[in-house]
């Protein structure tokens, strides 16, 4: 058994998508390493089942409910957390990142959720 994400499968059997999901999951791959101002799952128009295989397989990385990221993006989310000062704000994260408010608020949420930031009021340190 081994770790998928959130799932666990048996060791050394990947999940397999069919010739239509994988052109889906190109096209989409192909618009979310655009930056960290990703389209919406909606936006995306995948089929539910396959943003589940995906998820399962490490290849998107859910932050909300409305929002997914390729794993190299969320490495590249740490960094910028990384150079945070403490006690920034979302207002000094959006800023950092050259994000408007619809990532820069969920993106912060899940790294409180993640432990990789703790929130005090209106702002936040890197742990």
């Amino acid at each position: 058994m081994e770790r998928r994400g959130p799932d666990v499968a048996v060791a050394g059997r990947s999940v397999e998508l069919d010739p239509s999901q994988e052109d889906q999951w190109k096209e989409a791959r192909r618009r979310l390493a655009a930056g960290l101002a990703v389209p919406t799952v909606a936006e995306l128009g995948l089929d539910p089942e396959l943003v589940h295989l995906l998820l399962r397989r490490g290849d998107l990385v859910r932050l909300s409910d409305a929002l997914v990221f390729l794993p190299d993006q969320i490495e590249e989310i740490r960094r910028l957390l990384a150079k945070m000062p403490p006690d920034f704000t979302v207002a000094d994260f959006r800023d950092a990142a050259g994000l408007s408010l619809k990532y820069a608020v969920p993106i912060l949420e899940w790294a409180d959720r993640e432990g990789l930031t703790t929130r005090r009021g209106d702002t936040r340190n890197v742990r």
